[in-house]
């Protein structure tokens, strides 16, 4: 990620630690600058981090962009393309 580049949040669980589903597009920000920091989220979780700026969104639920998709073919599996194709269909979504 670099400087104007765009991210969006994906939501799986309301919480961290809770099982309870999510399924949303939470976020919406852009990367201001390079630098990366690591943040203690918990004693367990330290993730790295850039600094972004929250834009003004609204939460959208992935269950209604799955039929669109045309890169996950099992749209019953969905879960599992998240991550490796997110890139590729974000693209997408933005336009």
């Amino acid at each position: 990620m670099h400087k104007g580049d765009f991210v969006i949040y994906y939501s799986g669980k309301k919480t961290l630690e809770g099982q309870e589903k999510c399924q949303e597009f939470t976020a919406l920000s852009e990367v201001t600058d390079g630098e990366i920091y690591q943040q203690t989220v918990s004693e367990n979780f330290k993730p790295f981090r850039k600094r972004v700026k929250l834009m003004d969104q609204r939460d959208v639920s992935i269950l209604l962009l799955i039929p669109n998709l045309e890169s996950i073919k099992n749209k019953e599996k969905w879960d599992s393309i998240l991550d490796m194709d997110f890139l590729k269909w974000a693209k997408k979504i933005l336009n």
